[in-house]
């Protein structure tokens, strides 16, 4: 079965954000990271994304991703950053432009200043990691 992480990675604390029942929030304790906004359902084109974002109380600087994995092999990776709720432009980034996944995964959170241990685990993207009462 595919899984699909589909929100964004923040470096501020946005756990006390008042958010309806289409996303999940919770505290990251990863390097560089404070927190993460997951979408409940995955939302499909970028005009819906931006909607959906539109609508967060983002602040400071903010990593959109969407990461599709199958069988733990990543097969795609999406995204870009967002500063103060805008999207910076020069930031786009997609496995779809020809990237390999997994290099445009390390380099993209390399470049948020995201630490990954060196086999380049990323907690939040396991299964359970955002159901309500996982820690």
């Amino acid at each position: 079965m595919t899984y699909v992480f589909q929100g964004v990675l923040a470096k501020e604390d946005l756990t006390s954000a008042d958010l309806d029942k289409n996303f999940i929030v919770r505290a990251i304790s990863t390097p560089g990271l404070k927190s993460g906004i997951r979408f409940a359902s995955t939302v499909g084109d970028e005009r819906e994304v931006l909607d959906c974002l539109r609508g967060l109380p983002l602040r400071g600087e903010v990593l959109y991703i969407r990461y599709e994995c199958w069988g733990g092999e990543l097969d795609h990776i999406e995204g870009f950053r967002l500063l103060d709720g805008v999207v910076i432009e020069e930031s786009r980034f997609s496995s779809e432009d020809g990237d390999d996944p997994d290099s445009l995964f390390l380099s993209v959170f390399q470049g948020f200043g995201i630490g990954l241990g060196k086999d380049g685990y990323f907690k939040p993207f396991k299964r359970g990691y955002w159901k309500a009462n996982s820690v």
